[in-house]
């Protein structure tokens, strides 16, 4: 998911968090139903910390 790492942080670059929420929530959801969702939160929790 090295795709959706560089978007997601690219979202945060330039302060769009409202999608960067709604991107989170796709990518959790997606997570979630291939069976993989801690290894996703925990990634996107990182990401997060990024761009404060």
């Amino acid at each position: 998911m090295p795709e959706v790492k560089l978007f997601y942080e690219k979202i945060i670059a330039e302060e769009m968090f409202e999608q960067a929420d709604f991107i989170e929530g796709v990518v959790a959801g997606i997570g979630g139903a291939f069976g993989d969702y801690d290894k996703i939160a925990t990634m996107l929790q990182k990401m997060r910390r990024i761009g404060e």
